[in-house]
């Protein structure tokens, strides 16, 4: 037996835990499901006749601007679709965060209704994982980040923390946006040998370390980076890891290698220095 569009539909969105919206934009007159109600902890008869005003009193305000504008864009023909993310609240006074999705119809009557027509998807678990795992970076003492190969070579960070601002000297959007970034600030002298790291532990599925330095804004920076790859089926390749500041400790193995090769008392080279200056001819 074949189902018709209507059970098939239905299907999708219980499936999914979607509410259902529409909003006629020339009339006022708003229509939703129960689950659409339900995420927001009411039933379809607590909430009454549903208007514009009934979802204008349950966004968040800090959120309501946002949400408009991104409507308006889509009434003016600037974006073809409703996208936007926002707080709404539920019956027991909590915020949840929702996921609001929808497209422009217009009817073929005469006077031409115009309809918006959405989802809405409840995602606060994943903004509230999305917000402990910022908080959890912004504790560690590095920048954490995912990396990317394609089977084309192509790479791409899908993550990187706040903390590349600190010590990149530019944002985790533009590194993301601009993955050849944070290649463009290695030292010259070590970019080679950073590529070549990358590329051994791409064939071999080998972890992943490689000291190296830095430039922003004339100063040199030693860094660490450290992340171990997998193989994904689709024969990409992603690394998940952190890249540390070492500065202090190679400034102190600089100093250590010093003594080592000097008289304490006089500073001159010592018979260590000298054997290895030989052995080097």
């Amino acid at each position: 037996m074949e189902l018709s569009v209507e059970s098939r539909l239905k299907a999708i969105l219980d499936g999914t835990g979607a509410g259902t919206w529409e909003w006629n934009v020339d009339s006022g007159e708003m229509r939703i499901n129960e689950r659409w109600a339900a995420m927001l902890g009411y039933s379809l008869d607590e909430l009454g006749d549903i208007t514009f005003k009934t979802w204008e009193n349950l966004a968040h305000p800090d959120d309501r601007g946002v949400a408009l504008k991104k409507v308006r864009e889509l009434l003016e023909g600037v974006t073809d679709q409703y996208d936007c993310v926002m707080r709404m609240r539920r019956k027991s006074g909590g915020w949840r965060y929702i996921h609001g999705r929808g497209i422009l119809l217009v009817d073929s009557a005469e006077n031409a209704q115009r309809w918006l027509v959405g989802t809405h998807l409840d995602i606060t678990e994943q903004r509230q994982a999305q917000m402990q795992l910022r908080q959890l970076a912004e504790s560690l003492p590095g920048i954490i980040y995912s990396f990317e190969i394609d089977t084309a070579g192509a790479f791409r960070f899908p993550y990187v923390s706040r903390k590349v601002e600190d010590f990149y000297g530019f944002s985790a959007d533009t590194m993301v946006a601009e993955p050849e970034r944070a290649f463009n600030v290695v030292h010259p002298d070590d970019l080679p040998r950073v590529r070549e790291s990358i590329a051994r532990s791409h064939e071999t599925l080998d972890q992943w370390k490689c000291d190296y330095r830095v430039l922003v804004d004339g100063r040199e920076t030693w860094m660490r980076g450290i992340s171990q790859p997998q193989a994904e089926p689709d024969g990409v390749v992603i690394w998940h890891g952190m890249i540390i500041n070492i500065d202090d400790q190679k400034k102190l193995e600089a100093e250590l290698e010093r003594l080592s090769l000097t008289d304490e008392l006089t500073g001159a080279y010592n018979r260590r220095y000298v054997l290895r200056e030989l052995e080097n001819l």
